[in-house]
């Protein structure tokens, strides 16, 4: 059975994707397979703003120290709450007050 925090996260996960459209954050790439990494390591954190886009590749070399990820997040933290809202709104009303009721760590 899934825990709170890793039902959380698979709730958050396809916002992740849509701030970031799908792009690594290191190297550009875009896809839906690529990862969502917890910049800080603690997967107990899922404040959308401790999470970036990796493809798989960087996503390795983060982990295994070979690569210093240092990304810069204003756009996130300019615009997220936004981009959420406007994501939120395309949903019926009931779906939307069932996300707007979850407590997230903005």
């Amino acid at each position: 059975m899934a825990s709170k925090n890793e039902k959380l996260f698979r709730f958050i996960r396809p916002f992740v994707h849509y701030i970031y459209d799908s792009r690594c954050c290191l190297c550009g790439n875009r896809s839906m397979v690529n990862h969502v990494h917890h910049k800080d390591g603690n997967h107990s954190n899922n404040s959308l703003s401790n999470l970036v886009i990796l493809c798989p590749e960087h996503h390795i070399l983060v982990h295994k120290n070979k690569f210093q990820l240092n990304v810069e997040s204003t756009r996130l933290q300019e615009n997220l709450k936004l981009e959420i809202e406007l994501w939120i709104d395309s949903f019926d009303h009931d779906l939307q007050e069932r996300i707007r009721n979850i407590n997230v760590n903005l």
